[in-house]
């Protein structure tokens, strides 16, 4: 659970609790320019973020930062977060229902065309290939789950290679009956060809998700 002053308010909870990687390991903020722990270092903060990672719901928000932190240990990098969220009158146990299955994003997403699961039986390790209105093919692992979350990575298509991983959820709203569903997404700036290119193709994930929160509350609230 999110704490009590931050319930149905993720992005809050966000940009309140970065404190620094070493102290905070489940803690991103927009942009973190912050070199990651040594090599020897590794095992203990592996240890603090699982203690984090375990302490429910909030943990998935962060999910996608901490894998690219243990892919990185010894590098510099530049995460870019993208977050959208929508707040709907439906139970939060409801709207899971609705938009938490790994291969139903043709459901309500408009970008996504089809989805077929070519890994997996839908749970963790599961691999979607998703074809995109674009006419892009792309291939996404569920690399962290939990009861109304679940984060992916992109192994193949026009994000692969940058460390991008997306995370949807749903929380408790601030009221009672509602909740927020929320797609929340990374990548590593210092992986794109300059800054202008980490730029555009930050305008253009903030623009999807933002269009994507809205098509998942319409969706739920149906």
């Amino acid at each position: 659970m999110l704490p009590q002053r931050h319930q149905g308010d993720s992005r809050a909870f966000v940009r309140s609790c970065y404190r620094g990687v070493a102290r905070y390991p489940c803690c991103p903020i927009t942009r973190i320019r912050r070199p990651f722990p040594q090599p020897g270092a590794v095992p203990r903060q592996g240890a603090l973020l699982m203690n984090h990672l375990v302490r429910g719901a909030a943990a998935a928000l962060f999910a996608a930062v901490m894998f690219v932190a243990s892919l990185s240990p010894a590098l510099a990098a530049d995460i870019e977060v993208i977050h959208s969220e929508e707040t709907v009158q439906v139970a939060p146990a409801d709207a899971w229902a609705r938009v938490g299955g790994f291969c139903n994003l043709a459901d309500f997403l408009s970008l996504v065309v089809t989805c077929e699961i070519i890994a997996g039986d839908g749970g963790m390790g599961s691999v979607r290939r998703l074809e995109l209105a674009n006419g892009e093919v792309v291939d996404e692992p569920m690399v962290a789950a939990g009861p109304m979350h679940y984060t992916y990575a992109m192994t193949a298509g026009f994000l692969a290679g940058i460390q991008y991983h997306g995370t949807f959820m749903v929380t408790a709203g601030a009221e009672a009956g509602t909740s927020v569903v929320s797609w929340t997404g990374v990548f590593d700036r210092s992986a794109m060809p300059d800054m202008a290119a980490a730029d555009d193709l930050a305008a253009a994930l903030n623009g999807i998700y933002a269009d994507g929160a809205k098509e998942m509350a319409a969706f739920v609230s149906q």
